[in-house]
């Protein structure tokens, strides 16, 4: 009998043999046979129709329940019951609910509260996310009756970069796909289905239309996306690689009037572009793997662990593929994770995976988006037996970290293009309940008139600087406004090569200073906005507007930071926006003099020279792991609380292409300003000046002025106030 070459269905070892040969009380020879015999025809029937019988990694499956995608295969089905058929969370179903079952635990184990409908799958060539990808979409298209469902003009969508790569890449790997009985068929006409293919130049017409009248289109991104999506509707879209962001936003809009799905295949090569950075901006991966290939005790790679295999196992895939002519292994090249273990209890791997007194990076696995209908899941070669995925590792590892983490973990990074390399979102991002408690606080404004303002919260503890509040914020609402969402959004102008754009939370909300004070008061728990807030609990009624209860001018014009603010921070605002001259009816007035007769205080901030501040920026980010993985031999000095999350997107995305005019340029000035102002002197005498600064200030009402803008003398309004209370 020949042996077919398969990696997936390897050769029975003499273990499953002798196995065999107990079980059906007979000898070796006979049981090799038998088993090699049942070994052909699982090969046979898995190549002649992969719509039903392809063997698919676990973590196909993980997309599918993320997406929750209506059915799936019979082999599927009868694999998840013999696997999950005594877990307590199957008490009461049968086989035929098994995958509705799965679905469900599968995304509380991963903590997603509901299915999502764009998914970005990561991943090097040859890892199968676009075998994944066109499978599930001609699953949606082929099987699933959806005029029983009540719906009509279903329609699935395949887009590529070039048409050429949507006949040579979508359009082969649909046909490969389809059921065993229409590729037999070689072609269907009539009202009801259209096929007709051909390899050399895909579908006729450029579209086929299924049995159960789901009609499939092809497009490129070569197209002007207004006319190539005119009258776009869909309900599943496979959308590969490199996709313009004006596609992506028209497809996530279009695609919900049939609560449709899209799925990005995406190989991160150049690093994030602005399509994907709408996925990663503000994720939080909720599932790690341990990257074999990336040691971080200085000790060896482990290839035998990165591939899933022992090494008595590596070495024998090594001698037989190095055998003239190539033999067959009995075990795959590379051994795909379990991830359905994952509902059956298995917890987060370790730092080392399962090589005691080693320790590994961690690599993202699943992620949760800050649109909870988006996802991010990373494939890598090792799930597909079908790659080398030995050869791959070897192949980069010359390319040091960063060409690991892209071509072999499928891990973008944008340390190309962004101008802070070293942040990194595992080292500088902290939990809220992390940031130290005490400390000197800080507080820096960047007002506009044309947008909102953008303000940043600080506290140095030590040598390390943490930020610990911003606005406007991406989690927290502002009383009668909501959540205000990003302020900076992905843009693909000039490539990607950009600082992205507005997003809505740099639309104007047309607040007066004394809005900003009341909002900056409440932020900090002023007393004055306390003792107001329960008096206005009293009575609702005398202080109700639009925006709930709200105070008077009058009143927040008189609170008082000295009267008590647990936060005391030392304030400062952008020099250029305060100390721009301006003529207010007699008298010339800068923004800094106006808000000192609201009672809110700002003075100046160094830095005017923007890579002054970038260099102590990456000053305090720089960091080197010990060896041991456990700590640091460099300690990072600046971090970031998880609920800054418009500090952190610009932190990762700025490169400073954009000049003056870059949108996520604000938030990173106010970095620059706060780690600026740490190192002046009298920042840190504030501990021990702190009862005495307000009459210092009241005393000399010029200073932090730049020459030239004293502005006028004293006038009745905050700084008089100050005065009246110090005397």
């Amino acid at each position: 009998m020949g042996v077919t070459l398969d990696a997936w269905y390897c050769l029975p070892t003499r273990a499953q043999v002798e196995r065999r040969a107990a079980r059906d009380g007979t000898g070796e020879a006979e049981a090799a046979a038998a088993l090699l015999a049942e070994r052909e025809a699982l090969i046979g029937r898995s190549r002649a129709d992969p719509y039903r019988y392809a063997v698919e990694p676990g973590i196909w499956l993980v997309c599918d329940a993320l997406l929750d995608l209506p059915g799936c295969g019979d082999v599927t089905r009868a694999y998840l019951w013999r696997r999950c058929a005594g877990a307590p969370w199957m008490a009461g179903v049968d086989e035929a609910g098994v995958w509705r079952a799965f679905k469900r635990e599968m995304r509380r184990v991963l903590g997603f509260e509901r299915p999502v409908k764009h998914l970005l799958i990561s991943g090097t060539n040859r890892s199968g996310k676009s075998n994944y990808c066109v499978s599930r979409a001609v699953r949606v298209a082929w099987e699933y009756d959806w005029r029983a469902a009540g719906e009509r003009d279903v329609r699935v969508y395949f887009m590529h970069e070039n048409y050429k790569r949507v006949v040579e890449d979508l359009m082969a790997l649909i046909w490969h796909y389809l059921p065993a009985e229409a590729r037999e068929a070689g072609a269907l006409a009539g009202e009801d289905a259209y096929l007709s293919y051909r390899p050399a130049t895909g579908f006729s017409n450029q579209m086929l239309l299924t049995p159960n009248e789901v009609r499939c289109f092809f497009r490129s991104y070569e197209q002007d996306a207004d006319k190539a999506l005119e009258g776009f509707t869909a309900k599943f879209a496979v959308c590969e690689e490199n996709v313009p962001l004006q596609w992506a936003e028209r497809i996530f809009t279009r695609l919900s009037d049939k609560r449709g799905w899209y799925v990005q295949p995406f190989t991160p090569i150049h690093g994030w572009t602005p399509c994907v950075g709408v996925f990663t901006e503000g994720m939080e991966v909720v599932r790690w793997i341990p990257a074999y290939a990336l040691p971080e005790d200085g000790g060896p790679v482990e290839m035998a662990a990165a591939l899933g295999l022992t090494e008595g196992e590596l070495e024998h895939v090594r001698s037989c593929a190095e055998a003239d002519p190539p033999r067959q292994a009995c075990c795959p090249r590379s051994r795909p994770e379990d991830c359905v273990a994952w509902v059956l209890g298995a917890g987060e791997p370790r730092r080392g995976g399962d090589l005691e007194g080693r320790r590994f990076e961690m690599m993202p696995r699943v992620a949760r988006c800050a649109d909870d209908r988006k996802a991010v899941v990373w494939f890598s070669p090792m799930d597909n037996p079908y790659s080398n995925a030995a050869d791959v590792i070897r192949n980069n590892l010359a390319g040091g970290r960063e060409a690991v983490l892209r071509r072999v973990y499928g891990v973008a990074t944008k340390s190309w293009s962004a101008r802070f390399a070293r942040f990194d979102r595992t080292v500088h991002v902290v939990r809220r309940e992390d940031v130290p408690a005490a400390g000197l606080n800080g507080f820096v404004a960047d007002p506009a008139g044309t947008r909102n303002w953008a303000m940043a919260w600080w506290r140095v503890c030590g040598d390390a600087v943490y930020f610990y509040r911003e606005f406007p914020s991406q989690r927290h609402p502002v009383p009668g406004a909501g959540v205000l969402g990003a302020w900076a959004v992905p843009d693909d102008r000039k490539g990607g090569q950009n600082d992205g754009r507005r997003g809505p939370g740099q639309d104007p909300l047309g607040w007066s200073y004394l809005r900003y004070k009341a909002e900056i008061a409440r932020l900090e728990g002023w007393a004055d906005y306390e003792a107001w807030l329960e008096v206005a609990r009293l009575d609702p009624a005398a202080y109700a507007g639009a925006e709930g209860l709200v105070p008077s001018d009058d009143e927040v014009a008189a609170w008082d930071e000295d009267n008590g603010c647990p936060e005391a921070p030392d304030r400062i605002g952008d020099v250029r926006a305060l100390s721009t001259p301006r003529q207010e009816r007699d008298r010339f007035e800068t923004m800094q003099t106006m808000l000192d007769d609201v009672g809110l205080r700002l003075d100046f901030t160094d830095g005017v020279d923007i890579e002054e501040g970038v260099s102590e920026i990456n000053h305090l980010l720089d960091f080197e792991r010990s060896a041991d993985g456990e700590g640091f031999r460099r300690r990072p000095r600046l971090f970031f609380s998880e609920d800054c999350v418009n500090l952190i997107e610009a932190m990762e995305n700025w490169k400073g292409c954009d000049g003056m005019k870059g949108a996520w340029k604000d938030f990173v000035d106010l970095v620059r300003y706060a780690v600026l102002r740490t190192r002046r002197p009298e920042f840190r005498l504030r501990e021990r000046r702190a009862v005495d600064v307000m009459a210092r200030r009241a005393a000399e009402p010029g200073v932090g002025r730049l020459p030239g803008h004293g502005g006028p003398g004293p006038r009745e309004g905050g700084r008089a106030r100050m005065r009246r209370r110090f005397r």
